[in-house]
């Protein structure tokens, strides 16, 4: 795949990766029963899926397949860095891969818990 086709793959793995990132992040807000109970969910089936794929989303496997016929791309910057791309490319911060797996793993630790205690609250009102 190549030209137009091949970008509009890029913009639109992309993009979903963006807007899986944005429910962990807050998917604990959304006062939906069920949204909580998926957010549940999800957090932790991502990280076990990402951890069983060395570290890598499988979204980016699939695009780098897609595209090149790999499973794994070299040339991928997104593959296995993709909140260090994101970090670089929106805020203009150059961290280290390792800096950014411990933030990721706080920041979706505390949705998750945060999203627990949502629920908890919303069944017992």
């Amino acid at each position: 795949m190549t030209g137009g086709a091949a970008r509009a793959l890029s913009w639109t793995c992309h993009n979903l990766h963006i807007v899986i990132l944005v429910f962990i992040i807050l998917g604990w807000v959304v006062p939906v029963n069920a949204v909580l109970w998926a957010h549940l969910v999800l957090v932790p089936l991502i990280l076990g899926i990402w951890y069983l794929n060395d570290c890598s989303c499988p979204l980016n496997n699939i695009e780098s397949y897609l595209l090149k016929g790999l499973w794994r791309d070299p040339d991928n910057r997104e593959e296995g860095s993709f909140v260090v791309v994101v970090v670089e490319q929106y805020l203009g911060m150059k961290p280290t891969q390792k800096t950014m797996d411990i933030i990721t793993y706080a920041i979706m630790g505390l949705a998750w818990m945060l999203s627990g205690t949502h629920l908890w609250l919303r069944t017992e009102a």
